[in-house]
């Protein structure tokens, strides 16, 4: 199940940005990520501001600059499946949810910085806006693209940002230790049991107290839960 790994809802000195492929085509916010998760899905809250249709979409960039006072967007991390725009109000603002499908599931690491972005590129005169605080409201910052991404320390997004936990790709045995790989292609080693780079990982048995599989649990703040016996099954 999907759940909020960041957000901003506050509705404090709320306004809005302008977002067309003359002005400003993307506006973002920085974000720190809660935890280890995959990345399902952004919202934003918008309204159409003409007639005209198109396909929008949202973005998760890398973070630069310094967190909270000159957060840009850095390297393109994922893109969302398309989003069109005519299928939003003129009069009232709406949440908005772009899904991030496939290989878009970025795995985003816990405590780490990012800046996630709404994005218009379709015809110059086919605006919309985009619900923001015109006062630092929130830990990171806004930022908008023009011919270049620049910061802007007095504004903040509304947005929620949405992940899949817990994500384990595999467990396995290697040499007498345990081996975990991440979605992302890292190794953690957990020797033969016990807390690891990753999180804790520990056994369970049968009515005969044969170990037959691993549990892993997400987060290093977990109690360490060290295991004796690294074989699986038999």
């Amino acid at each position: 199940m999907a759940e909020i790994v960041a957000q901003n809802t506050s509705i404090t000195d709320e306004y809005y940005e302008d977002i067309s492929k003359n002005n400003y085509s993307k506006w973002g916010q920085s974000f720190q990520c809660n935890q280890y998760t995959k990345l399902y899905s952004a919202k934003f809250f918008l309204r159409r501001g003409s007639d005209g249709g198109g396909n929008v979409r949202a973005k998760l960039y890398s973070h630069g600059g310094t967190f909270g006072t000159s957060s840009v967007a850095d390297i393109l991390l994922a893109t969302s499946d398309d989003f069109n725009i005519l299928s939003i109000s003129k009069t009232e603002y709406t949440e908005c949810e772009f899904i991030f499908s496939g290989v878009n599931r970025y795995v985003m690491t816990e405590d780490e910085y990012y800046v996630i972005v709404y994005e218009n590129l379709v015809d110059p005169t086919n605006n919309t806006r985009l619900r923001d605080n015109w006062s630092s409201v929130c830990d990171g910052n806004a930022c908008g693209y023009i011919s270049d991404w620049s910061a802007d320390s007095t504004k903040d997004v509304m947005f929620k940002v949405y992940g899949e936990s817990p994500v384990v790709e595999g467990l396995a045995q290697v040499a007498g230790k345990v081996i975990l790989e991440k979605a992302d292609g890292r190794i953690g080693d957990f020797g033969k049991g016990g807390t690891g780079r990753f999180g804790r990982i520990s056994p369970f048995s049968n009515r005969n107290r044969r170990i037959i599989g691993w549990i892993f649990v997400l987060g290093s703040r977990q109690k360490r839960n060290s295991c004796r016996n690294s074989r699986f099954g038999n």
